[in-house]
């Protein structure tokens, strides 16, 4: 009795293991309560780890550097992996990148987006955006699975903040593939 949710739990990971290899899908316990998390399957550059309870919370991968938690670190990298059906709502990659500069603008219709040069992967590049947003500052790189929207972000409170990050994002995206 005591052994369904686990079991429960693995066949549920299980049942999605065919799905692309460069995603990753996992669940994990906090206390009494089991988180899914399906994100890009990245590396962790040196001097950041991953902030578990964040990853699992948010249900994507958070980096942080060593001694942060996501809500305290000045800069985060983080991955998603966004499902799309065959007959998904963006047929495109552009399509997908519209309606995210929409929803930014939507928050904050002051909020400045620039498409700038490409984010080099190990095979190719990945189209990536700035993103300003009231003293916050984003780099977004997006990317089209096979089944999956990947999005690969790295956040800062400020711009300075991640420029300072900057480095560490390229290590991890030079890896990706």
């Amino acid at each position: 009795m005591a052994y369904r949710l686990p079991v429960a739990a693995l066949l549920f990971v299980l049942a999605f293991a065919q799905a692309d290899a460069k995603v990753v899908k996992n669940a994990m316990f906090f206390g009494y309560h089991l988180h899914f998390c399906i994100h890009p399957d990245l590396g962790t550059p040196p001097g950041w780890v991953q902030d578990d309870r964040a990853t699992y919370d948010l249900g994507m991968l958070v980096l942080v550097p060593k001694g942060q938690t996501f809500s305290s670190a000045p800069d985060v990298i983080y991955g998603r992996a966004i499902h799309h059906p065959k007959k998904t709502r963006h047929p495109s990659l552009q399509s997908r990148i519209d309606a995210d500069i929409r929803d930014f603008r939507a928050r904050d219709p002051k909020a400045r987006v620039k498409e700038v040069a490409r984010t080099p992967i190990q095979g190719g590049s990945l189209r990536t955006f700035e993103f300003e947003l009231s003293g916050a500052s984003e780099v977004v790189c997006y990317h089209r699975e096979e089944e999956y929207w990947t999005l690969f972000v790295l956040t800062g409170k400020t711009a300075k903040d991640r420029s300072a990050a900057t480095p560490a994002f390229r290590k991890v995206m030079a890896h990706y593939r």
